[in-house]
């Protein structure tokens, strides 16, 4: 559900014969996660401020956010 980077998702939108493109942009990532530890993960994907993290994410053009999911202790 995650793409990035943003110009990649543009680039294949409205392309002939291809379905209606949508994304999430990049997930959310957890700070001290294991996809934080991911070379070439966005870093302003380590969620640290949600309402900041959404608004980029909208302003960036996504069709809908992807967040992390809080574990069960």
């Amino acid at each position: 559900m995650s793409t990035w980077p943003a110009e990649r998702v543009a680039a294949q939108r409205g392309l002939p014969g291809l379905p209606d493109i949508r994304s999430a942009g990049a997930v959310a990532i957890v700070p001290g996660g294991p996809h934080a530890q991911f070379p070439d993960m966005p870093r302003n994907t380590i969620l640290a401020d949600g309402a900041q993290f959404i608004g980029d994410w909208i302003r960036e053009g996504v069709d809908y956010v992807n967040l992390p999911r809080r574990r069960a202790e």
